[in-house]
């Protein structure tokens, strides 16, 4: 069984949204492979949420180079949703990224670990994992 999360022990985070635990000066990358569903507003939501709940931490989002140029060319007409978007556009932290491969060797080998300090592990929730049949 894993440890309950302890923000002052893991201060590395790969997410793939938005976290509901607090966070204390940790470094959090928000990344995905794939559209995360609902195109940029994900992207939005998942902004905001950072900028508003985790103030201390560093982040950084990696946004797909197609999600970001649809952040960039979609006109979106609500003020307050339009005025995230500008800021998520034009904050350093926000960095565009292909599509890693690599990040999915692990589904083609399938190996047992132990877990060891010093690692890291990324969990991915039911819509985030393969599915060969729906």
């Amino acid at each position: 069984m894993l440890e309950k999360f302890d923000p002052n022990k893991h201060k590395n985070i790969l997410t793939p949204g938005i976290i509901d635990d607090k966070t204390s000066k940790n470094f959090i990358n928000f990344r995905t492979q794939h559209s995360p569903g609902f195109y940029i507003i994900s992207y939005l939501i998942g902004y905001q949420g950072f900028c508003q709940y985790h103030k201390d931490s560093d982040i950084r989002i990696s946004m797909l180079y197609t999600h970001y140029r649809a952040l960039v060319t979609r006109e979106i007409n609500h003020p307050a949703i339009d005025a995230i978007r500008y800021q998520l556009m034009t904050d350093p932290r926000v960095n565009q990224v292909k599509v890693d491969l690599n990040m999915h060797q692990f589904i083609d080998t399938p190996k047992k670990c132990e877990r060891r300090m010093g690692t890291g592990l990324i969990c991915m929730s039911t819509p985030m994992k393969r599915q060969d049949k729906l």
